[in-house]
C-alpha cells in the first residue's frame, strides 16, 4: 500500500519535470526564433524528440540517483532552502553531463543556449513541485481528505504497522487509535488521548517482528501510547460511526478471538477495508491479495476497487470534468441568480449537510428550487413520500417554485456540485449523498452505499430515478456499481447522463 503511493507522488513529480522540460525547450526556441527567426533551421521535429529524451533521461536519472523526489515527497514544507540546496545539487552534475551530450548532437548549441534552457526548466520545476507540494500538505492538514485507519489489537506487527504510518504521515493516512481485542493495555482509561508523542524507536523489534529481550521497556506500550485508545471490541461500531474510518486493520489472527470474525463482517458489508496484518512467514493465502506495509504483508479485504491506476485516473476525470463545470457554473449563475432572488427570498446558493464517504459530512452546492423554509415544511409533508425507505421525494412538491421547477427539470440545479467535485468531496460519478436524518436510519446493508466518494450522477440518476420508488431498488443500484466500477464504466455513465438530461428523462 505505501510503497505503490510513493511510487504513484513520484510519478506525478516526475510528470510536473517533464512539463518544465517542455517549458524549457519553448524558452530555449523563443530564444532561437527571436534572434535567428526560424526555429527550424535550429531543430526539426526528430532533434527536437531526442534533444528531450536525452534531457529527460540524464536530468531524471541524476534526480533519482540521489533522491529529489524523495527528499520533495518526505518534506514537511511546500518548498524551503534545505530543497532548494537539493535541487540546486542536482541540477550542477545534470548541466554539464547533458550539455556535452548536445554539443555533440547540436553542432550550432552554445553554453549560452543550455544556460537559457536550465533557467526554464529549473524554475519551472521548482516552481510545479511547491504548488504540488503544497496541495498535498494542504490535504495532510485536512481531516475530512485523509485515509482514517483504526486499528484492532496489540501486537509485534501492529506496533511496525503504527511506527510505518507515522513515518509515511505525509500520504494522507490518519490513525484515528485503537481498540484492543483481549487484554486492555495498561494505565490508560477508554477513551484517552495520546500519552506519548509519534516517533517510537523500533529497532527494539526485528524485521521478523520478534522483541529484542534485552530491551527492558514495553515495546507495546511505547507504540500505542501514542494513540487515542477507544476501548475494547465492544466499541467497534460506535468509534467507526463517530470517526468517519475508511479502514480497519486487523493486527491479531482471526483465532485470537472468537469474537473478532463476527465483529468484522457487518463493516465488510459496509465496504468498510479490512487489512489483516500477517508474520513474515506466513503466506498461505490462496486466492487473496498481499499487500507490503514496508516489510510487513497484509491481506487486505475490500469490497470497493483499491486499484491505484484506475483510481487516480478518476480524480483527473474529476479535476478535468469539475473544472469545465465551473466554467459552465460562472455563465449559469449570472442568467439565474437574478430569477432565484425575484421569485422567493433566500440564498441562490443552496447548502445543505450531506453524507459522504465512510461518514464524512460535507455542505452540498446546488442552485435553490424551493422556498426559504423548505426544512421546516418538509416535516409536514413526510407522510406524502412517494419513496418506500430512506429517500424523500414527492411529485408536485409545493416547496419547489416555478424556477425552481425548470432548474430540476433540466437538471441545471446541480451545477454547483462541480465545486464540490473540484474539493474532492463528491466525484463526477458516484452514489447518491445521503441527508444526515436518512443516515440515522440505515440498516448495516445501506451503509455499502457510503464506503466510495459520492457522484453528481450515477446508476440511480440514468435508471429513472424518479420512476425508482423503494429505496432498496436504489442501494442495490449502488452495490451494484461499487462492485463493478471501473473508469470506463464511469465514461459510459457520463455520457448517458449526457443523454438522460437533454431528454429530460427521469426528472420532474
Amino acid at each position: 500500500m505505501l510503497r505503490w503511493q510513493i511510487r504513484l507522488v513520484k510519478k506525478i513529480y516526475i510528470i510536473l519535470d517533464l512539463l518544465a522540460v517542455i517549458i524549457g525547450y519553448y524558452v530555449l526556441t523563443f530564444r532561437w526564433n527571436q534572434i535567428i527567426g526560424d526555429k527550424d533551421s535550429v531543430l526539426n521535429s526528430l532533434e527536437t524528440i531526442g534533444y528531450i529524451s536525452i534531457i529527460a533521461i540524464v536530468y531524471f536519472s541524476i534526480f533519482n540517483f540521489i533522491e529529489l523526489y524523495d527528499s520533495y515527497i518526505k518534506s514537511t514544507k511546500a518548498i524551503s532552502l534545505r530543497l532548494l540546496a537539493k535541487s540546486i545539487l542536482a541540477f550542477a552534475p545534470s548541466y554539464f553531463l547533458s550539455y556535452g551530450l548536445l554539443l555533440l548532437m547540436i553542432s550550432e548549441y552554445t553554453h549560452l543556449d543550455h544556460l537559457q534552457f536550465n533557467a526554464g526548466f529549473f524554475v519551472s520545476s521548482v516552481f510545479f513541485k511547491g504548488i504540488y507540494g503544497h496541495m498535498r500538505l494542504a490535504r495532510t492538514m485536512d481531516e475530512k481528505k485523509t485515509h482514517h485507519i483504526l486499528v484492532l489489537g496489540q501486537s509485534a506487527n501492529g506496533a511496525q504497522y503504527v511506527d510505518a504510518m507515522h513515518k509515511h504521515y505525509y500520504l494522507h493516512h490518519s490513525i484515528v487509535g485503537f481498540l484492543h481485542i483481549k487484554n486492555p493495555p495498561k494505565n490508560r482509561e477508554k477513551g484517552s488521548a495520546p500519552t506519548r508523542r509519534s516517533g517510537a524507536h523500533l529497532s527494539r523489534i526485528d524485521e521478523f517482528g520478534n522483541i529484542d529481550s534485552s530491551v527492558e521497556c514495553n515495546v507495546f506500550d511505547m507504540v500505542f501510547d501514542t494513540l487515542h485508545y477507544w476501548g475494547g471490541l465492544e466499541e467497534l461500531e460506535k468509534v467507526v460511526n463517530n470517526h468517519a474510518v475508511d479502514e480497519l486493520v486487523v493486527t491479531r489472527s482471526l483465532s485470537y478471538d472468537e469474537r473478532l470474525e463476527d465483529a468484522l463482517k457487518p463493516f465488510q458489508r459496509r465496504g468498510i477495508t479490512i487489512t489483516m496484518l500477517l508474520k513474515r512467514h506466513n503466506f498461505r493465502t490462496v486466492h487473496a491479495t498481499v499487500a507490503m506495509i514496508e516489510n510487513i504483508p497484509a491481506l487486505k479485504f475490500h469490497t470497493v476497487s483499491l486499484d491505484e491506476g484506475q483510481l487516480m485516473a478518476k480524480r483527473v476525470l474529476d479535476v478535468i470534468g469539475s473544472l469545465v463545470g465551473m466554467v459552465l457554473f460562472g455563465i449559469t449563475y449570472l442568467i439565474f441568480a437574478p430569477l432565484i432572488k425575484l421569485e422567493s427570498k433566500g440564498p441562490v446558493i443552496f447548502k445543505q449537510d450531506r453524507v459522504g464517504k465512510n461518514g464524512r459530512v460535507f455542505k452540498i452546492h446546488k442552485f435553490r428550487t424551493m422556498c426559504d423554509d423548505a426544512e421546516v415544511i418538509k416535516k409536514d409533508l413526510a407522510a406524502n413520500n412517494e419513496v418506500r425507505g430512506h429517500m424523500f421525494k414527492m411529485m408536485n412538491d409545493p416547496r419547489v417554485t416555478r424556477i425552481g421547477n425548470f432548474l430540476r427539470k433540466t437538471s441545471l440545479d446541480e451545477i454547483p456540485q462541480f465545486y464540490n467535485v473540484l474539493m474532492g468531496q463528491m466525484s463526477l460519478v458516484g452514489t447518491r449523498p445521503p441527508t444526515l436524518d436518512e443516515v440515522k436510519e440505515y440498516q448495516t446493508h445501506h451503509y455499502k452505499r457510503l464506503s466510495i466518494i459520492p457522484g453528481i450522477t450515477g446508476m440511480w440518476q440514468i435508471s429513472g430515478r424518479s420512476a425508482i420508488t423503494d429505496f432498496e431498488e436504489v442501494v442495490q443500484l449502488d452495490n451494484s456499481y461499487i462492485d463493478n466500477w471501473t473508469i470506463w464504466r464511469d465514461l459510459k455513465i457520463i455520457a448517458k447522463t449526457v443523454v438522460v438530461v437533454l431528454r429530460r428523462q427521469g426528472s420532474h
